[in-house]
């Protein structure tokens, strides 16, 4: 029987490829290969075909919910668009982004209320702080002093 020991024991390998190939399988059989104006020269057709794909794909949303949440665990790595804090505190990218110049935004607001009045309606705008602002006790880095001052420009 010493060479019961030396033979490897392929059932885990043939477990995670039968987890990878039997919906990946699944999808191929079920996506629809044809495709009108697509063109294989510049890559249009791979992408409509990648786009049905993926639709088909079962399980795709719960596995990629389940690798950022082992990522997030493990690795303290958020998904993209997402910054890890301390003590379990999450926030967006977009908390870190520099801000936009105070006067952009009081024309996109001027045009907003143009638009609302010729409907009718009447723009309020409030501003509400981020989580970043009133959680910043939990942040990775310092926010930029621009960042900071940012409710100044108002």
């Amino acid at each position: 029987m010493a060479s019961d020991r030396n033979t490897p024991n392929l059932s885990l390998p043939a477990a995670l490829f039968a987890l990878a190939a039997v919906p990946g399988a699944l999808a191929l059989a079920s996506t629809d290969a044809r495709i009108g104006n697509a063109d294989l020269v510049d890559g249009s057709y791979q992408r409509v075909y990648e786009d049905r794909f993926q639709k088909e794909l079962p399980g795709r949303d719960l596995a990629i919910h389940a690798w950022n949440a082992v990522a997030y665990g493990v690795l303290g790595e958020a998904a993209e668009g997402a910054v890890p804090g301390s003590d379990g505190w999450l926030f967006t990218a977009e908390e870190f982004q520099d801000p936009i110049d105070a006067q952009d935004l009081w024309d996109e607001l001027e045009k907003a209320r143009t638009r609302l009045a010729n409907e009718g309606a009447e723009l309020v705008p409030v501003i509400v702080p981020d989580k970043a602002r009133i959680m910043a006790q939990h942040l990775p880095v310092q926010r930029s002093e621009r960042f900071q001052s940012r409710y100044q420009m108002l």
